[in-house]
């Protein structure tokens, strides 16, 4: 008899927990390092920051995490009131661990790291093909950076343009350097697109494009477009269809903003307006939005005593970077970095990115480069 009971009471718990993990997730979390009231986060990785979806309070060493997800989602895993470097989980609906370390150096940098998340299959395939992808790219760039230090160190000196960075650039050695950063990027795209394609007939495909890409270009285009229906019409496939064909904003009047220029000064768009105004978004580790720049000071050249203002929004996270660029590049017109979720505003996700407004704001060109940019200057200047 006692057996029976026993036997009943098993089943009875085994029959709840397979009802739990149909139902929600539970991920249990240790870190080693974490005080006990802490407030754990889970955010939703996607390229506009989000506010935290979960959160758990840390007891006797513990956190746990219950909830349930339409869907397999990738989770930025943090500690609030700190910032620092987070850890990606995905998260499915079943009962999941994780653990590893916590701590927060003299600068007040918080990371977790030697994680180890348990109970996901899904998150097992992530970890093989998207986490440890992008730490072996980590690793050959560091490693690119370390062996060519002297010539980085050497074109600090010099700023970009100058008569000693153009004849340093004629060196061997910078070519080397030039030549080893061309094969290391050439070398990550390949692996990533791999990945990418290898996964897109389910949402595999767009969740590593998100995971990927830091920020989306025309480039990617073809490979979304090349998805099976099941891909794009998944969460993730809508997210990224979202930012490679955002909405169009032209006959409309474009978002207004408050953000500072290298100085501190808050500009609004009214501020920078002329009679047509260019607004380009761009970043200073955006080869292609530089690549643009000597033919919009061209332009600006040609047309700003008929009117053309220009504006420039950074979109770079460290001030320093931004600052660096507007150096060595001496663009000669307006210049601010988005402090004012500006990107989010305007539905930026894809540099550069340019339109065009009239001296009311309304927008009368966008998504404009090169030849398209030019012609449409000439159109709305009358030549």
């Amino acid at each position: 008899m006692k057996n029976t009971i026993l036997i009943t009471i098993i089943i009875a718990i085994m029959a709840i927990g397979s009802t739990f993990a149909q139902d929600g997730f539970r991920l249990t979390g240790k870190l080693q390092g974490l005080n006990d009231g802490s407030k754990v986060t889970l955010s939703l990785y996607l390229h506009k920051q989000q506010k935290p979806m979960f959160e758990a309070i840390v007891e006797n060493g513990t956190f746990i995490f219950t909830g349930k997800l339409e869907g397999p989602r990738l989770f930025l895993l943090g500690v609030d009131g700190t910032s620092g470097k987070r850890e990606t989980i995905l998260i499915e609906n079943t009962a999941m661990s994780v653990s590893g370390k916590y701590n927060v150096d003299e600068k007040g940098f918080a990371r977790i790291s030697d994680i180890v998340v348990k109970g996901s299959k899904l998150h097992d395939y992530f970890y093989e093909h998207g986490i440890k992808t992008k730490e072996a790219l980590n690793q050959k760039f560091s490693a690119h950076r370390n062996n060519n230090k002297a010539v980085m160190d050497s074109l600090i000196k010099y700023k970009r343009g100058s008569t000693e960075r153009n004849a340093y650039e004629q060196t061997d050695a910078f070519k080397k350097y030039n030549a080893d950063e061309a094969a290391y990027f050439k070398n990550s795209n390949e692996m990533t697109h791999k990945v990418v394609t290898d996964n897109s007939k389910t949402f595999w495909g767009p969740l590593f494009m998100t995971y990927f890409y830091v920020y989306f270009t025309e480039d990617q285009q073809p490979i979304f477009n090349a998805m099976s229906d099941q891909a794009k019409n998944s969460f993730y496939g809508k997210q990224v269809s979202l930012e490679l064909f955002p909405s169009q904003l032209i006959g409309k009047a474009a978002p207004e903003f408050s953000t500072p220029d290298r100085n501190g000064r808050k500009y609004s768009l009214k501020d920078c307006l002329g009679k047509y105004t260019i607004i380009d978004f761009w970043a200073s580790w955006c080869s292609p939005c530089r690549k643009e720049i000597p033919n919009v000071k061209n332009l600006y050249a040609n047309y700003h005593e008929k009117g053309l203002n220009i504006l420039s929004i950074s979109l770079d996270k460290k001030d320093e970077d931004w600052t660096k660029a507007l150096d060595e590049e001496k663009m000669p017109w307006f210049n601010l970095i988005d402090k004012d979720g500006i990107s989010g505003k305007y539905s930026i996700t894809l540099i550069p990115y340019m339109l065009i407004v009239d001296q009311k704001g309304k927008v009368v060109g966008e998504k404009l480069r090169g030849e398209s940019l030019a012609k449409k200057l000439k159109e709305l200047f009358g030549e």
